[in-house]
């Protein structure tokens, strides 16, 4: 990308963005099995061995399947692929005294959503959507995970700040 990338969006077709590298990357694309090499299938999009389940651009080059490895990302709309068993952790820095709201937008049902404080303390955990005035600055982590362990999900998530609610009153 010639510009900063912070979501998917802002990437040209068949890349991906890397919130925290602020880059897009290309994507090795697929549109059927016969544009894969021949022990490759393609699903998602991407040319995968038969059964694996393929990584999104918020995976980072060390995964981010523990808050200690969250993936920092910024509000806004993303896009994760759940594996089955897997849960995606997504680090925000964000100042006391404003509203987080996590929404899962699609699909309807069946992500948990699990946001964690700048001190590892778990703050709320529930299906689909969190909303929170937040006592604390610094490094908050959001776990993403399919409630049926054995599904792969694609999940479209958005999150927004707005102003807390003592200045809302």
């Amino acid at each position: 990308c010639a510009a900063p990338c912070r979501t998917h969006d802002d990437c040209p077709r068949g890349s991906g963005c890397v919130p925290a590298e602020g880059r897009c990357l290309e994507l090795e694309r697929c549109e059927q099995d016969s544009n894969c090499p021949e022990d490759k299938v393609c699903n998602d999009g991407a040319c995968l061995d038969p059964g694996e389940c393929p990584p999104d651009a918020l995976e980072g080059p060390q995964g981010n399947d523990e808050p200690a490895r969250a993936t920092a990302v910024h509000p806004g709309r993303l896009e994760l692929t759940l594996c089955p068993g897997d849960r995606d952790w997504l680090s925000l820095e964000l100042p006391a005294g404003v509203e987080l709201r996590a929404r899962v937008t699609a699909p309807a049902h069946g992500v948990q959503l699990t946001l964690l404080g700048p001190a590892g303390q778990e703050l709320a955990r529930q299906p689909g959507d969190i909303r929170l005035d937040l006592p604390t600055a610094g490094r908050h982590v959001l776990g993403v995970q399919a409630t049926d362990p054995t599904q792969q999900l694609a999940v479209t998530l958005e999150l927004t700040l707005d102003a807390g609610r003592d200045a809302r009153a």
